[in-house]
């Protein structure tokens, strides 16, 4: 490119002249792709023009950062959980089914089509999600679908993540040069901190939801998104800043971008639903009525529930950030996850579960593995069988057997931790007299065993090479420590 290209105009209007995406859905994606590529074309060059952000539009973002703050708390919620959901959902499938040859092997003109729908039905989903794709230069058809759609894969195995600090309450997002780029471009950094960090969690709203339609498209499955109803309070007060701070052109510029966003709108279903567990009216028992919070009520912040006890969970545990850190106040800036939502350290899970070495990549299986013995702690391993055995089966060995239960917890950990092939083979040598006792496949364990740690399982130890693991008193006052804190919690 060359390096006297013009900057780009960062302003609120991109086209709205695009055919129908539910009359001509494939024309109206060559619409986006066409501009997307306009856009952004200094990331194929190596070139990234600057940014021309006009003061105008700065000083009106800066001094409508409060409504952006609690706009921006509303969408990490949101994000949050569709995050949980992919997860819960991809997990188990990349795991024990194979999504990922499945994904892989499909016909390519089916692969295009999967995305193509789940692009569609991304944008028709929350207000002015179209405009968030704005911010998504990587999501084109050809760009997803190449080498048999491994970038798909990609972005999933991101979203699912491996670090073991990233909570439910966190959003995990996707790096892009160009978008990193703009965000230390001092145009984009004069519009405030608050308007940065929505324009990287629209981006990273946008990308989960098109990985989400691809999953439930690729299976066939329907779940609709509700979306709750902005403030009504946000247009008026965004169009009297604009006449504050830049006179009545000013307000009439920023009245025809509202409008514009609103043509994004027309067919999207707004409803009002509960803060905290996102039901609408017709998803609630009969009756019921969505109360607001009386002091953000008072500062003009509407935040509904549909019971107390909804109201109560959000006080102590709501994500991203506990209620009762913002009830009745205005919301300051703040860390991208509440100290209230961090996990206790030293607890129960952080001894079962160390953190990995940096130069070992936790699978997806073994990211399930590890997601599953936290939903049961009294559990010492999961065999997941696949179909027609309808049961996964949890392994635990018994009490009275403390001793092997100590070696078989070091020989985990050390396997959790750097994938190491002689404690997995270890491993195996326990774990196979109780699949034999519980008649499960040996065979299917030597498959799980190697697709969640990617080593050489040895079935006869005679064979083996490598010598047993000596332990550290370390490692045996961890596992006796383990074991005394399940006794305690009554899960032994």
């Amino acid at each position: 490119m060359d390096r006297d290209t013009p900057p780009m105009d960062f302003s609120f209007e991109w086209s709205d002249e695009r055919p129908d995406k539910k009359k001509a859905p494939a024309e109206w994606n060559k619409s986006w792709e066409s501009d997307l590529q306009q856009y952004y074309s200094g990331l194929k060059c190596g070139y990234f023009p600057p940014l021309k952000a006009s003061p105008f539009l700065q000083k009106l973002m800066q001094l409508g950062e409060q409504d952006m703050q609690f706009a921006f708390l509303g969408e990490t919620r949101i994000l949050c959980k569709l995050q949980k959901d992919i997860r819960q959902f991809a997990l188990p499938k990349l795991a024990a089914d194979n999504l990922e040859e499945y994904w892989c092997a499909l016909d390519s003109k089916r692969r295009d089509d999967v995305i193509l729908q789940a692009l569609c039905k991304a944008v028709g989903d929350s207000p002015g999600m179209e405009f968030y794709r704005t911010w998504c230069p990587e999501l084109t058809i050809e760009n997803l679908g190449k080498d048999k759609g491994r970038y798909f894969i990609d972005l999933l195995k991101i979203i699912i993540t491996e670090d073991p600090d990233v909570t439910d309450a966190q959003a995990v997002h996707v790096p892009n040069p160009m978008i990193e780029h703009m965000w230390g471009d001092s145009s984009f950094k004069a519009c405030g901190t608050v308007f940065g960090r929505r324009v990287r969690s629209n981006r990273t709203t946008f990308i989960s939801l098109v990985v989400w339609y691809i999953l439930l498209t690729l299976f066939n499955i329907e779940n609709p998104i509700y979306i709750g109803k902005p403030p009504k309070h946000h247009t008026a007060k965004a169009i009297a800043i604009a006449k504050q701070i830049g006179g009545d052109e000013c307000a009439r510029g920023v009245k025809r971008a509202l409008k514009h966003n609103s043509k994004l709108e027309v067919n999207v279903q707004k409803v009002d639903v509960c803060w905290y567990c996102e039901r609408d009216l017709s998803r609630l028992p009969p009756g019921t009525q969505l109360k607001a919070c009386t002091r953000c009520k008072g500062i003009g912040r509407t935040i509904l529930y549909c019971s107390k006890e909804c109201q109560k969970e959000d006080w102590k545990t709501g994500i991203p950030r506990p209620h009762k850190e913002i009830c009745g106040k205005p919301i300051s800036d703040y860390p991208e996850i509440s100290s209230a939502t961090q996990p206790e350290s030293p607890s129960l899970l952080s001894l079962m579960i160390p953190n990995p070495d940096p130069n070992f990549r936790r699978s997806p299986a073994l990211l399930h593995q590890i997601k599953m013995l936290k939903e049961n702690l009294d559990v010492d391993y999961m065999i997941f069988q696949g179909a027609p055995a309808p049961d996964d089966v949890g392994i635990r060995i018994p009490l009275e057997m403390r001793p092997l239960r100590l070696k078989f917890l070091m020989l985990r950990r050390r396997a959790f931790q750097s994938g190491d092939q002689t404690a997995v083979n270890e491993m195996f040598d326990v774990l196979r007299g109780f699949l034999c006792i519980g008649g499960l496949s040996v065979s299917d364990a030597v498959s799980q065993l190697t697709k969640e740690y990617g080593v050489t399982i040895t079935i006869h130890p005679r064979q083996r090479t490598e010598r047993a693991p000596d332990f550290v008193a370390e490692e045996l006052k961890w596992a006796h420590s383990y074991l005394d804190a399940l006794q305690s919690q009554g899960a032994n």
